[in-house]
């Protein structure tokens, strides 16, 4: 089977495939990643980089008010905003603006419709302080639990630990943006580093730069990484 992520779906399988390595072995053969998101030392998003500043706030308003999914699926919501963005993409542009890269020579904005559609479709808390966790420790580390004890309950450890990525043992393309805001060049090239990330080079089979933004595989009307 052939595992095609895009964003967190790329974090995920980062995740997965290094704390399991055998079993993401035996189940996929081979990984294809679009704008991988790992490290974000170097990201440019706003609204990421906003939210590594008040995790802890963050946590705490979220269990005083139990909010468990930020991003829950809204039926109504989504397909009301398809409608507008049909009629009104460049409006929907607007909107992403400080959240993800938008680029005219590169990006659709006739492909906004769909994306609406579609979007959100949920997102548990933990994920949003985990990846500011990430841009402040400026590593690829385990969910900080917050405490010393709870830290050494899962991990016994005080800190959270690294991901060791060269427990992975997939075959992978790696396929980045020279113009994207969040999975920044910079961190792409860490990755792609086996002396920086322990990423193996013999399991990259395939690595490429185009020009496109974040979000370009999903908004870029040409395609042609396919």
């Amino acid at each position: 089977m052939t595992y095609v992520g895009h964003s967190e779906g790329n974090t995920q399988m980062f995740i997965g495939s290094s704390v399991a390595p055998d079993y993401f072995e035996s189940k996929i053969e081979l990984f294809v990643a679009l704008a991988p998101v790992v490290r974000l030392d170097n990201t440019k998003s706003k609204a990421f980089l906003a939210l590594s500043q008040i995790i802890d706030p963050i946590r705490k308003m979220i269990k005083m008010f139990r909010i468990h999914d930020m991003t829950p699926r809204w039926g109504v919501k989504s397909n009301v905003m398809g409608i507008v963005c049909k009629l009104a993409p460049h409006f929907c542009v607007a909107l992403e603006e400080g959240f993800f890269d938008w680029n005219s020579e590169i990006d659709n904005a006739s492909r906004y419709p769909d994306f609406e559609t579609h979007s959100p479709s949920g997102s548990g808390w933990r994920n949003f302080v985990h990846y500011g966790q990430i841009i402040k420790a400026k590593q690829f580390q385990r969910y900080d639990y917050g405490s010393v004890d709870e830290n050494q309950k899962k991990y016994n450890s005080d800190t959270p630990p690294k991901y060791d990525l060269s427990a992975i043992k997939l075959k992978m393309a790696l396929l980045s943006g020279d113009v994207d805001h969040i999975s920044d060049q910079t961190d792409v090239a860490w990755l792609k580093d086996e002396s920086q990330s322990g990423l193996k080079k013999d399991y990259v089979i395939f690595e490429k730069e185009y020009h496109y933004g974040h979000n370009s595989y999903l908004m870029s009307s040409k395609m042609d990484y396919v």
